[in-house]
């Protein structure tokens, strides 16, 4: 064998096999390799475009923080201050409560002192009655009676 046919055999099969890649392989994998970077470089933008959009979320909620908690700090001030409205007028309420409640338990205390000087009054008599009686009853007899009688009836005119 020939050292140039072999050689030339040989680089006959390369240009065919290159020939053959370059038309039927090659631009499959250029197109897939192209397809990829553009793949990977729309992942890249959406990435950017996802961190950018990150970034803005976390503003507009730390924003919204800010705001929400200048809101709470106004509602607890808010509701501190009625709280001290509703205690002072609750303290003002009770007094007067309680002073109504006084008078009228005085007033009652008053009542039932009059109502048991009443009743002790009528009970008094009622005992100077039966006493006086029973004492005239007892030590007394009718010419007694009759000359005190007649002694009260002349002091009493």
């Amino acid at each position: 064998m020939n050292l140039n046919a072999t050689l030339f055999g040989q680089t006959i099969a390369f240009i065919i096999f290159v020939f053959f890649c370059m038309k039927y392989i090659w631009p499959n994998l250029i197109a897939s390799i192209e397809k990829r970077q553009k793949d990977i470089e729309f992942a890249l933008n959406t990435a950017k475009q996802a961190q950018i959009n990150l970034q803005l979320a976390q503003e507009k909620a730390q924003k919204c923080l800010q705001k929400a908690k200048i809101q709470s700090q106004s509602i607890l001030l808010e509701a501190h201050h009625k709280k001290e409205i509703f205690l002072k007028n609750a303290i003002i309420e009770a007094k007067q409560k309680k002073e109504m409640i006084i008078s009228q338990g005085y007033l009652e205390i008053l009542n039932a002192k009059k109502r048991i000087r009443e009743e002790l009054k009528k009970d008094i008599t009622n005992l100077v009655i039966l006493t006086t009686k029973k004492i005239i009853e007892s030590s007394l007899d009718e010419e007694t009676s009759n000359k005190i009688i007649k002694k009260e009836m002349l002091n009493f005119k």
